[in-house]
């Protein structure tokens, strides 16, 4: 999906994390008007304080945020964020009856599945057009490096392709875009919990091999990506989750990495490789 950059008002669909911080900046730096519907009271708090118009929302009421939409007279719009699907699928039962109807006769609840019907309701009942979430924070895809003191071995290297060809299939199937890896076996695979959650969950499953908690995490994007939705984000909050002398591994040219600086300094202090491949 192809986009451009206007002057139009963007609506900010913002989830939890500081990518949106990240592209409130940027998008004002390139003279759009944000306007956030925000999920994350701690984002709220801080778009607030850089002067954006903020309306808070619960991940679940999508029709209030059409509705709101409608009233700003904004048409175009984009996705940023953690949008945690567990608390989305507890409360279902929030949702309005027609479109709790449209979810349930899905097919399934994969995370395509769930993000192409919301873009279909939200482009054909207003006429929204939803845009690529790169588009003004580009500079976040990093392209092949290592960022860190700590350098991966050869051994390391063969782990860390092992892991991104493991992530990679998991991706293919809309399972997760992160998997956790050991002595080339899988320790665990994000699912419905996101990224931290199942590092903290490989922690307590790693000692089946030896005290050391060393782990390798792997993240990518999906095949076909649709970068209106669900880009693969590593951050401060990631090398915070991870244990010392691990290894985080991305899909450069592919993954938002937010927070660079501290997230760097941070896992020189944990002897954490981080590395785009």
């Amino acid at each position: 999906m192809t986009s451009t950059i206007t002057k139009k008002k963007l609506l900010l669909i913002a989830g939890f994390g500081s990518v949106a911080i990240e592209l409130v900046k940027y998008a004002r730096d390139q003279g759009r008007e944000v306007i956030v519907f925000s999920f994350d009271k701690t984002n709220t708090h801080e778009l607030k304080e850089m002067g954006i118009e903020v309306y808070q929302f619960a991940v679940f009421e999508i029709q209030q945020m059409i509705d709101k939409a409608l009233e700003r007279g904004i048409k175009e719009l984009t996705f940023i964020g953690k949008i945690p699907k567990s608390s989305f699928f507890k409360n279902l039962h929030k949702l309005n009856k027609e479109f709790l109807d449209e979810i349930w006769s899905l097919g399934d609840l994969s995370d395509d599945s769930l993000h192409l019907k919301v873009a279909d309701k939200i482009e054909k009942t207003y006429g929204g057009k939803i845009i690529d979430q790169s588009l003004y924070i580009k500079h976040l895809f990093p392209g092949k490096q290592i960022f860190t003191l700590i350098k991966p071995s050869p051994e390391d290297l063969v782990e860390i392709e092992y892991g991104l060809r493991m992530a990679k299939a998991n991706a293919s199937l809309d399972i997760g875009q992160t998997v956790i890896t050991r002595n080339k076996s899988v320790i665990a695979v994000e699912a419905i919990e996101g990224t931290n959650e199942c590092i903290k969950r490989s922690k307590k499953l790693i000692s089946i091999f030896d005290k050391n908690k060393k782990i390798y995490v792997s993240k990518v994007s999906k095949p076909n990506q649709d970068k209106r939705f669900d880009i693969p984000t590593v951050g401060l909050e990631t090398i915070k989750a991870m244990p010392k002398g691990s290894f985080l591994s991305f899909e450069a040219n592919e993954t938002f990495f937010v927070d660079q600086e501290k997230a760097i300094e941070l896992a020189n202090k944990k002897g954490i490789s981080i590395i785009a491949h």
